[in-house]
């Protein structure tokens, strides 16, 4: 500012100048005079104050904890649903004569993994390509996100009714059926409605720091109950599989699998609700600047419905684990 001033000063004393008499032998009326342009090209150099202040904000806008870690997160959902894709594949070129419920379930759950990829895909494509360097686009959610989050609460119910559905065939005739299996379907439902409560918070305020705060308990006692019920899956499978032990080598080859699997299955996706619990909770107070719980959001449903095809894949177990 205080060189722009300057220079405006000089150019000034020099256009007061040349209106005074001068004397004829000062120049040479051969010699072309320097053109005002060149004169006056310091005053002209300085860009509007608003430009200025535009470039300044665009300078410091970090996007790393927050388009990063969703880009992240979305690159990581994309690579897990080729991997469904794959299993999808090789179920129904190898189990065509399975019931049609479980046919139809597995289509379902590609069909979900789908539309959540495209959705997801969409949601990164208004934020970087449509809305290129408007950082006001970066305070409100799109109504894709809104659609996807429902459909990944409903794809993480549908799994773990699947597990419910096992331990349940495993249990009848016990006595220790309803017990076991009632509080562990109403955790399910209990996650189930926290997304779907969550989803409410975003329709009724689209605002990014209005639905963090807003959705804030819904959105724990999904994840927090889908930990828990992970969990519990975990632990009913393997201690009714290593039940089913009978001594035969072959036989307690397949139940050590299917155990191992079940605590690996159920570990790691708790892991990732815990993970998506701890940094939601943990960047709450930053509100739409700290999003580092869409690392685990994006990528968990995928998980999810991997785990279930992993049950029909030759390298993993020979059998289903319910027939």
């Amino acid at each position: 500012m205080a060189r722009a001033s300057e220079a405006s000063e000089r150019c000034t004393k020099i256009k007061t100048t040349k209106g005074l008499h001068t004397p004829h032998h000062a120049y040479d009326r051969h010699q072309p005079l320097a053109p005002p342009a060149f004169v006056c090209a310091a005053s002209t150099a300085a860009p509007p104050l608003h430009d200025v202040a535009n470039a300044m904000s665009s300078a410091d806008l970090n996007l790393n904890a927050t388009l990063g870690c969703t880009f992240i997160g979305i690159v990581f959902e994309v690579v897990l649903y080729g991997f469904s894709c794959a299993q999808t594949q090789y179920y129904f070129h190898e189990y065509w004569t399975d019931k049609t419920q479980l046919r139809a379930l597995v289509a379902f759950l590609w069909v979900l993994d789908t539309v959540r990829t495209i959705l997801d895909i969409q949601y990164m494509w208004l934020y970087i390509v449509t809305n290129h360097a408007n950082r006001s686009a970066l305070q409100t959610i799109p109504t894709t996100f809104t659609v996807e989050f429902l459909l990944s609460s409903v794809t993480v119910l549908v799994v773990q009714t699947y597990f419910i559905r096992a331990i349940y065939r495993f249990l009848i005739g016990k006595w220790y059926f309803i017990p076991l299996i009632g509080p562990l379907t109403v955790i399910a439902l209990l996650s189930f409605a926290g997304g779907c409560a969550s989803v409410a918070e975003f329709a009724r305020d689209p605002g990014f720091n209005a639905i963090l705060f807003n959705s804030r308990i819904p959105a724990s006692i999904q994840t927090v109950a889908a930990f828990v019920a992970d969990v519990y899956i975990a632990i009913a499978l393997s201690v009714i599989l290593y039940g089913k032990k009978t001594g035969f080598k072959n036989t307690d080859t397949l139940v050590s699998r299917l155990v191992t699997y079940a605590i690996h299955r159920g570990l790691f996706t708790a892991l990732l609700q815990l993970l998506h619990f701890a940094t939601y909770i943990a960047t709450l107070q930053y509100g739409a600047s700290e999003l580092i719980w869409s690392l685990f959001h994006f990528p968990a449903s995928k998980v999810y419905v991997n785990s279930l095809l992993a049950l029909y894949v030759p390298s993993s177990f020979p059998v289903h684990l319910t027939r």
